[in-house]
Order: C-alpha cells, then sequence, then structure tokens
C-alpha cells in the first residue's frame, strides 16, 4: 500500500482517531452533544482564551506539533502545485505553439505536394501528348519515306531502262560505224 493510500484510507484514519481518542487526546464527536458538553474543544468557548491557558501534556504537544508539522506540508505541497500549474501552463503553452508552427509546416508542405502533384500530372500528360505526337509524326514519315522511296525506285527503274535503251542504241551506232567503215 503506498503514503497516498495510507493516507485516504478509513481504516487508518480510524486506526488514528480511536488511537488519539483512547489516550484522551480526542474526544469521540460521533455524538454531537458529547462534543457540546467538551470544554475547551469549541471555537465559541471562552473559558480558555489564550494558548499559555490551555492544559498542556505531552501527547497534545506531540499532536499540536503535527498538525503545525502537517500544516507547513501542505502549505509547501500547495506552492508547489502553483508552481507546477504555472510550468504545466507555460508547457501546455510551449506545446500548442509549436504545434501550431508544426501544423502551419504541414500544411504548407501539403499544399506545395498538391501544386507538385497538379504539375507532375500535367507533365504527364504533355509528354505522353508529345509522344502520341511524335508517334503519329514518325508513322507519317515513314509512310512518306515509303512512298518517296518508291517514287525514287520507280524513277531509277524509268533511268535504267532509258540508259539500257541509249547504251542499246549507241551500241547498235557503233555497230553500224563499225560495219560502214569497213565496207568503205
Amino acid at each position: 500500500m503506498s503514503k497516498s493510500e495510507n493516507c485516504t484510507s478509513p481504516d487508518v484514519k480510524d486506526t488514528r482517531t480511536s488511537f488519539l481518542q483512547e489516550r484522551s487526546l480526542v474526544p469521540d464527536y460521533g455524538d454531537y452533544a458529547a462534543w457540546q458538553r467538551t470544554p475547551g474543544m469549541r471555537s465559541s468557548d471562552s473559558t480558555i482564551t489564550s494558548t499559555s491557558e490551555r492544559p498542556t501534556s505531552p501527547e497534545t504537544e506531540i499532536v499540536r506539533l503535527q498538525i503545525k508539522a502537517r500544516r507547513k506540508t501542505l502549505q509547501q505541497y500547495q506552492k508547489m502545485q502553483t508552481k507546477l500549474v504555472t510550468c504545466n501552463l507555460e508547457l501546455m503553452g510551449g506545446i500548442q505553439e509549436s504545434e501550431n508552427e508544426i501544423h502551419d509546416k504541414v500544411t504548407a508542405l501539403l499544399e506545395q505536394y498538391e501544386k507538385f502533384r497538379g504539375a507532375i500530372g500535367n507533365i504527364r500528360n504533355e509528354s505522353e501528348e508529345s509522344v502520341r505526337c511524335a508517334r503519329v509524326l514518325l508513322e507519317e514519315t515513314k509512310e512518306q519515306t515509303a512512298a518517296d522511296l518508291e517514287s525514287l525506285d520507280q524513277a531509277y527503274d524509268e533511268l535504267e531502262r532509258k540508259v539500257l535503251e541509249r547504251t542499246n542504241e549507241c551500241e547498235v551506232l557503233v555497230k553500224f560505224k563499225v560495219q560502214t567503215k569497213n565496207i568503205i
């Protein structure tokens, strides 16, 4: 059992009260009439006016000193509580300020992320469009090149045919010339 449980436990409190009551240090106040009859225990009792007139016994002095020590401890606890509450409030303020700063930074980063995400989407779309246009242009170029190549092949074949015809004509002329020279 911890100290704080000892202080609040009803059994312990009853034990202390009964210990003090057994030694007649504290009367039993369970009965209001008994409390009314106890001299010197009421604040309205005018028979004892100062602490020097009170009868003191060693037990009473011990209880009085214990009460005084407990009051002093209570005051120290109250001061400590005030100090801790102040520290806690300062910490809460610092934490809240830090959270607000972090929240602002995260918000800015998220906005930047959204911009980048949108930009990346635009870049992707533009690059896909560019690739599509390049493919279309490539296909058109391939078709044009194929058509040009076919046209060039036809022109080559035509020119080769003409060259062959001219070569044949030249050969015929050369033969004819040689034959006519031989005849003459």
